[in-house]
């Protein structure tokens, strides 16, 4: 919780430099006013089935954090993970 806690506090401080901080938390409260046992499987699921593609995704919002001066921590540490997931799925195949 305390990691999700900081992935907020990220994207917020992007949010802020772009002017879309409203819109941010109005997003980030309703996937949390929606989530539920299956959100929680599918971001399991989906995290290991799309992290070679995720891997990209979470390196393109590193350079936006970086373009928005605010140091990427969460964001290059997810994309490690999901490096990691997807080595697990390729080394499953063999």
């Amino acid at each position: 919780m305390k990691g999700m806690a900081a992935a907020l506090i990220e994207g917020l401080a992007a949010a802020e430099q772009l002017g879309c901080a409203d819109w941010y938390r109005k997003e980030v409260a309703s996937v949390f006013q929606e989530a539920d046992t299956a959100l929680v499987e599918r971001l399991i699921t989906g995290s290991r089935k799309h992290a070679v593609r995720r891997v990209q995704e979470m390196m393109a919002a590193a350079q936006l954090l970086m373009e928005q001066d605010v140091p990427p921590r969460v964001a290059l540490a997810t994309a490690d993970i999901l490096r990691d997931l997807a080595g697990e799925r390729e080394a499953s195949r063999r």
